[in-house]
């Protein structure tokens, strides 16, 4: 089975970029039909505790895959990334980020666990540069 995750951080937005982009992939990969799971909710919290938790834990199966537009939509936390690329490695579930060209499977070779490490910590950089923007910005209107 083939899941199309997609995570916006706020109401406003919507996934209607990242299921074209997702759907494009599979279709040109022969990965066959898409399930969605959808949210809305911040990447730093917990992926245990949103709908990518439950899917992981609960819903896949050795040999699906789970197709992401890029690395940061799962998570902008190191750890957690390690913690979520892990979980799907020892359950044998595929992982695609398209942004990054990433194909995460049971083992990769060194040249993807450096690049993995280097989109994970700009994940999390983009992270903490949004949240001191909108530090000062508050500031700012204060």
């Amino acid at each position: 089975m083939t899941y199309g995750y997609c995570r916006v951080s706020t109401l406003d937005q919507n996934n209607d970029k990242f299921q074209s982009e997702i759907l494009k992939y599979c279709n040109n990969k022969d990965l066959g039909k898409v399930v969605w799971i959808e949210e809305k909710i911040s990447g730093k919290k917990d992926w245990k505790n949103r709908q990518l938790g439950n899917l992981i834990h609960n819903i896949c199966k050795e040999g699906d895959h789970i197709v992401c537009s890029e690395l940061s939509r799962i998570s902008r936390s190191v750890p957690q990334i390690w913690e979520i690329i892990s979980v799907c490695q020892s359950k044998n579930i595929t992982l695609h980020f398209l942004k990054q060209n990433l194909i995460i499977k049971k083992d990769n070779d060194i040249t993807t666990k450096v690049m993995l490490n280097t989109f994970s910590m700009i994940s999390e950089l983009e992270r903490e540069f949004i949240s001191l923007r909108t530090k000062e910005s508050l500031m700012v209107k204060k």
